[in-house]
C-alpha cells in the first residue's frame, strides 16, 4: 500500500499488533531534487457519506498516536517512520488515513486506507 505526491513516495512496510496496540512501519522515498522536510503527521478516521452516485468525505476524527519518524529525507534518499496507536474501531463508512505534511505545503502525502488486519 502506498501513496505518492510529486516525486516523493510513502510505502507501508508492515503493520503489527502487540496486545491492543498497533505499530505501522513505513518508508518515505524522496526522488525529488530537494530535501523533504516533514512538518507534521496526522492519523485519523476519514468519514464518508453516500451522495448521488458515490461517497463524499463527511468529516475527519484524529486518532491519538506516538511517532518516531525521520523528519528530513535528503534528495535521492529514503527515510523511515513508525507510528503506534491503540486499537481503532472503524464503522463501514470510515477509513483509517495516514497523512504526512511537508513544511510549507497544504496537500499531504497520504495512505488513504490503512489496513487494520495484521
Amino acid at each position: 500500500i502506498s501513496g505518492r505526491q510529486n516525486n516523493v513516495r510513502l510505502d507501508l512496510l508492515s503493520l503489527s499488533k502487540i496486545g491492543e496496540r498497533y505499530y505501522l512501519k513505513f518508508s518515505i522515498a524522496n526522488y525529488s531534487q530537494s530535501d523533504y522536510c516533514l512538518e507534521r503527521v496526522v492519523l485519523g478516521k476519514e468519514i464518508f457519506k453516500r451522495s448521488g452516485f458515490g461517497l463524499t468525505k463527511d468529516g475527519f476524527v484524529p486518532v491519538e498516536f506516538s511517532e518516531n519518524i525521520d523528519r528530513i529525507i535528503p534528495k535521492g534518499a529514503k527515510g523511515f517512520g513508525l507510528v503506534s496507536f491503540d486499537k481503532v474501531t472503524l464503522n463501514p463508512n470510515e477509513k483509517l488515513v495516514l497523512r504526512l505534511y511537508e513544511n510549507g505545503k497544504t496537500d499531504p502525502l497520504e495512505i488513504s486506507q490503512v489496513p487494520l488486519e495484521v
